[in-house]
This record gives structure tokens, C-alpha cells and sequence, in this order.
């Protein structure tokens, strides 16, 4: 078994919204004796969506050797803590449609998951007369295209403050890369308004959260066991913040949300290669 363990980005890294990027594949060769992991915390894709892609793009010799790990994944393993420790019941969720449907068939009624269409009241659009639902004792913030909007979120706030619910955030992006040049808000920056009214942060899942991901199969056989382990991915709050967390070693790649002017003015952190694309990526891992 190599030595050494690949933890790589999907949006903005190796897949630009819309089609993925021209060397992908190249890097793929390049890089098949390393342990690799594909990570991403959008929830754009179902699991099944999202591995038939990528696999659509990799040699049949590797499909079996690539391990992906996205959203439902990482919150499913998650909510299975929260259940054994009898922390959770029900959760109020402002996530993509995927990602609803997904995480209800894997705990088949054992969670109650719901959505603000949930609410009798929603329609009259007035967020103080809404009835919370008695169980809720969590909520979940992703990327939510369909119900986002004012009241929506004044729910979010309102189960935090009067039902003291858990917070949740679908990792720290504050951006995702919808298409090349177009970005759209990130889970982290659309649960700020329920911090704010709150005066509560979020919890994280996903990256950079250590002590979430560590509930996951997937990601501890990405780390345990070896000498050399590289982050590779274009946000600064997540991929680099993840590497850090890992003591390993990270690649910024400029072809998503991070820019040089956003690298400099991070003075937390500085990745050990910055690279413009994923051809330089696959040179500075190989040599």
C-alpha cells in the first residue's frame, strides 16, 4: 500500500459546476498508487449522482480504490452518534431536496427530518404566528434554493432560541462554485443570519470539523496508517483549515472560491503549494 493519502476537493477543484476539469483525468494516472479520497460538502449531488460522475471519469482498474465521501455520509454518521446517545429526535432542515430525501431513507423514520413546507403557517408568510413543532431539537442549514427566504430562516432562529435546538451547518463554506465564474453562497454564509439572532455558532459538518468527521469510516481510512497525508482544494476555510487539522500537507488550487489576494490576507494558515490548475497539482505530488 503507498505511503501516501489523497484527500481531494470536488467543487472548484476537480469539477467546476459544470463538467469537470481537463486534467482531471491526468492527475488521476498520475496519482493511482496514493490512497485516494474525493470530499466535497455541497449537497448539489445525491451520493449515487455524485460517485456515478466521478466514476464516469477514472479508469476501470480504480473504480473500486477511490472512496468518496459528501453530505449525507458525514451527517449521516453523525446523526447515528446523536441517536445512540438519545441527543436527537427530530431535525428542521434548509438543505437541498437530494439531501432531504437521502438522509430520510437512511434512518427509515428513526429521525423525523422537516422543512418549512412542514409548517401549516408558512404560507401566511409570518414568522412569529408559525407552530414549532414539538420534537425539533435540531436544525440543519445547507444550501436550500427552494425554501430559503425570511421566514424560512426566522424559523431556523426561533428553534434555536425557544426550543434551545442544536445547531447544525453543512460544513464552513461561505462560496461554492456553481459555474465557471459564478458563485453562489455557501451553507456557513447563508446560517450567519441564525447566528446573528441568535448569538450562537453552528457546529459543523464536514470539513474542517475533525471531531465530526472522525465518526466516519471513510474518512478515518483516509488517515490512519500513513506517513503522508495531502489536502488538496481551492477553499482556504476548509481544505487548508482541514490539512492544518491533519498536520498534512495542502495544495490551494486557483480555479474555484480562493484567489492569491485571499491566500495573502489569511495570515492564519499558508498552504504548502499553491498551483493554478490540477497539471501543476499532479507535478508537485509526483516529483
Amino acid at each position: 500500500m503507498s505511503s501516501k493519502s489523497i484527500i481531494l476537493d470536488f467543487d472548484g477543484t476537480i469539477f467546476n459546476g459544470i463538467g469537470f476539469m481537463p486534467q482531471f483525468q491526468q492527475l488521476i494516472s498520475q496519482i493511482s498508487d496514493c490512497k485516494l479520497t474525493i470530499f466535497t460538502n455541497n449537497d448539489q449531488f445525491s451520493t449515487k449522482e455524485l460517485t456515478d460522475m466521478i466514476q464516469s471519469q477514472i479508469p476501470h482498474r480504480l473504480k473500486s480504490s477511490i472512496t468518496i465521501i459528501n453530505p449525507a455520509k458525514f451527517i449521516t454518521a453523525h446523526l447515528k452518534e446523536l441517536i445512540r446517545n438519545q441527543q436527537i429526535h427530530a431535525i428542521y432542515t434548509l438543505i437541498q431536496d437530494k439531501l432531504f430525501e437521502e438522509l430520510q431513507e437512511n434512518f427509515q423514520g428513526s429521525i423525523k427530518f422537516y422543512r418549512a413546507q412542514d409548517h401549516d403557517e408558512i404560507s401566511q408568510q409570518i414568522a412569529e404566528n408559525i407552530t414549532l413543532k414539538n420534537d425539533v431539537d435540531a436544525i440543519l442549514i445547507g444550501v436550500d434554493e427552494s425554501e430559503f427566504n425570511f421566514c424560512s430562516i426566522s424559523l431556523a432562529a426561533r428553534y434555536v432560541l425557544e426550543k434551545n435546538a442544536q445547531f447544525f451547518v453543512v460544513g464552513s463554506d461561505h462560496q461554492f462554485l456553481k459555474a465557471p465564474n459564478n458563485f453562489i453562497p455557501g451553507p456557513y454564509a447563508l446560517s450567519t443570519p441564525v447566528q446573528h439572532a441568535t448569538s450562537i455558532n453552528p457546529i459543523i459538518l464536514g470539513k474542517p470539523n475533525i471531531e465530526s468527521l472522525n465518526l466516519l469510516d471513510d474518512f478515518q481510512n483516509a488517515i490512519k496508517g500513513f506517513e503522508d497525508i495531502w489536502v488538496i482544494g481551492d477553499g482556504i476555510e476548509t481544505d487548508l483549515e482541514l490539512a492544518s487539522s491533519l498536520n498534512a500537507k495542502s495544495i490551494i488550487v486557483l480555479t474555484g472560491v480562493a484567489t492569491i489576494d485571499d491566500l495573502n490576507a489569511y495570515k492564519k494558515l499558508k498552504p504548502t503549494f499553491v498551483c493554478n490548475d490540477l497539471a501543476e497539482v499532479a507535478n508537485k505530488l509526483v516529483h
